[in-house]
């Protein structure tokens, strides 16, 4: 019985070992076809690196090994984090730089103004101040000042660069200064010092010597009026017109002048007439016609005739007449003088005999001015008249 284990026992270990070697044969078998596939279409060796020297440091992330021991090198298990080429038997190597990221170029910054510089300085004569006589101007470029009371001037918020600067005395340039301006020199200081012995002279325009006249007349319809006040600007003393209205201001040099007529009456003035007057190289003659309307109506004599005269006095001398018309219909008869008359006191008066033989009349004084004036009369109608084409009174 022990015989017959020991004897499976053996049978056993043939058959494996026989088992084993078709196992190995099989193998070799593989790998001998294996060769030939490869050599026939060989893989890539390294599936991750799509372009060994691409400039990219991004890689795939897979874990298979592509290399193969007829490529005579092994890949690494994980991914390479460099651009280097896994498989330096079969490839070469690739350059071990990374190539240098591409940036831009931030934008150059506008340049700030440059402000802020100032020249400035001083300016004395004889030690002290230049007084006003001295018409002392400070230029750079189209811009020009006059000093202060201390002599100080000052150019403020210029840009950096080079300016000229200079000085004149009344008209005449004293002095040039060329100045720049810098980052580093931003306030530039100048001062000059007038030639005390350069005073300015000043030529006065001419004065002309000749001496013109002013004359003329005031006058109402043809007729001086005597009395009425002459004023001319310039003059300090006013004239009167004489009996003929006449007036003249003499020794009166070339220029502008207003010249005005007034009227006086109580003491009071009251302007008529005024002119702009413009004396060149010759005597002017300036003439006015002063003249006002009175107007009005007549009332109070309802059996008036069918026309009637009124007539204006001054004093006792007839001025004019004009006819107006009776009240018919109710209407209030106007009038209107058609001579215009100068200021002055005057005196309306109308007398007649109405139509049932009674005496009519009125008087009333009138005052202008300066201005047509409106004067109404009022009529009286009197006592019956007897005789005269009137029958008797019963």
């Amino acid at each position: 019985m022990k015989k017959n284990f020991e004897q499976k026992r053996k049978l056993r270990a043939v058959v494996g070992l026989v088992a084993m070697v078709a196992l190995l044969v099989a193998m070799a078998a593989m790998s001998f076809t294996d060769v030939k596939t490869t050599q026939a279409n060989p893989p890539t060796p390294c599936a991750f690196v799509v372009d060994p020297c691409a400039p990219t440091t991004t890689v795939p992330t897979t874990t298979v090994n592509p290399c193969l021991a007829a490529f005579g090198g092994n890949c690494p298990t994980t991914p390479p984090t460099t651009t280097v080429n896994p498989c330096p038997s079969a490839f070469g190597q690739c350059p071990t730089t990374t190539p240098p990221a591409t940036t831009t170029a931030a934008p150059t910054p506008a340049p700030t103004p440059d402000t802020g510089h100032r020249i400035y300085g001083k300016i004395t004569k004889d030690g002290g101040v230049p007084t006003a006589q001295d018409k002392v101007t400070v230029t750079i470029g189209t811009g020009d000042q006059q000093l202060n009371s201390d002599g100080n001037y000052g150019f403020n918020n210029l840009q950096a660069g080079t300016y000229t600067v200079k000085v004149k005395s009344d008209v005449t340039e004293k002095t040039t200064k060329t100045i720049t301006l810098t980052d580093t020199d931003k306030d530039v200081q100048f001062n000059y010092e007038l030639d005390p012995t350069d005073t300015v002279t000043t030529t006065p325009p001419a004065v002309s010597t000749v001496k013109y006249t002013l004359k003329g007349k005031v006058s109402n319809q043809g007729k001086g009026l005597a009395g009425y006040g002459i004023s001319l600007t310039g003059q300090t003393v006013a004239q009167h017109t004489d009996n003929d209205g006449n007036y003249g201001f003499n020794d009166l040099a070339p220029g502008k002048y207003k010249l005005e007529v007034y009227y006086e009456l109580a003491g009071v003035k009251y302007p008529q007439q005024d002119r702009d007057v413009v004396i060149t190289t010759e005597n002017v003659t300036v003439d006015f016609g002063i003249g006002y309307r009175i107007i009005g109506s007549v009332t109070g004599d309802s059996a008036a005739p069918a026309t009637r005269t009124l007539t204006l006095y001054q004093g006792t001398t007839i001025v004019a007449t004009t006819t107006i018309s009776s009240e018919f219909g109710g209407n209030i008869p106007t009038y209107s003088f058609t001579t215009y008359v100068a200021p002055g006191t005057y005196t309306l008066k109308m007398s007649y005999m109405n139509g049932v033989c009674r005496n009519v009349s009125g008087s009333v004084d009138v005052t202008v001015i300066n201005t047509d004036t409106q004067q109404n009369l009022t009529l009286t109608v009197g006592d019956f008249v007897r005789g005269a084409g009137c029958p008797p009174r019963r």
